[in-house]
């Protein structure tokens, strides 16, 4: 069986040509995933739009009322707190109006900020998204440390994403799991799995850098409308 078609994406085709010559590393990489010392992570569903993140004793992280983590209209519930997204940057006019119609706007500079539902004090920062496989989600706590999102792998089948913090550490990678059946497998959160490194254990955020940043690996293979 020969390898999946790639979606079609705004990326160059030299930026695929350069890509795709990564691809048996990235290929390595997801195999040798599982095999990486730290907590395993993975979501479930626990009600049509509600989702734990839960370790591998079913132990719950953080839950998000929502379809996603990162939805703007979600409310994530961690270390027995409340935090909601807030719209740091206005969306321009044109933004707005596209959205109305079921359109797919991202920019880099986008922000959002995660804030405790009762005192508006700010927890998380998020800037920028992935989309059709350009990764410039970066992640900013209260200490200032930033966290990049890099993603290996042209095909979503070789897909692992690294939460990197600004001194080099890894904290948290997710990787996409395989299916048996290929086509509709429902919500994307079904096939990922993730792992916590000891490091990242160590980091007093690590369960809202986690639940804030679960999205990004499926967002990146996702295509359409962008400006």
């Amino acid at each position: 069986m020969g390898e999946p078609q790639p979606e079609r994406g705004p990326l160059s085709l030299q930026a695929k040509r350069e890509a795709l010559k990564a691809e048996p590393a990235a290929r390595e990489r997801w195999a040798g995933f599982e095999h990486q010392p730290g907590t395993r992570l993975r979501l479930r569903r626990s009600g049509s739009r509600r989702w734990d993140l839960v370790d591998s004793g079913d132990q719950v992280w953080a839950t998000c009322d929502g379809r996603t983590f990162s939805g703007s209209k979600t409310i994530v519930y961690a270390a027995g707190r409340a935090f909601r997204w807030v719209e740091a940057t206005k969306a321009p006019g044109r933004d707005v109006a596209f959205r109305a119609i079921g359109g797919v706007v991202y920019h880099d500079d986008h922000t959002r900020d995660l804030v405790d539902a009762t005192n508006g004090q700010l927890v998380l920062r998020l800037t920028g998204h992935h989309f059709a496989r350009k990764a410039s989600t970066v992640l900013t706590l209260p200490d200032r440390t930033t966290i990049t999102l890099p993603v290996s792998g042209w095909y979503r089948e070789n897909g692992v994403l690294s939460a990197v913090a600004d001194s080099g550490t890894t904290l948290v990678e997710y990787r996409f799991n395989h299916v048996r059946r290929r086509g509709m497998i429902g919500h994307p959160y079904d096939r990922v799995g993730a792992i916590v490194s000891p490091t990242g254990l160590s980091n007093p955020w690590i369960v809202l850098i986690a639940a804030a940043s679960c999205d990004c690996l499926g967002s990146f293979y996702d295509t359409g409308g962008t400006f």
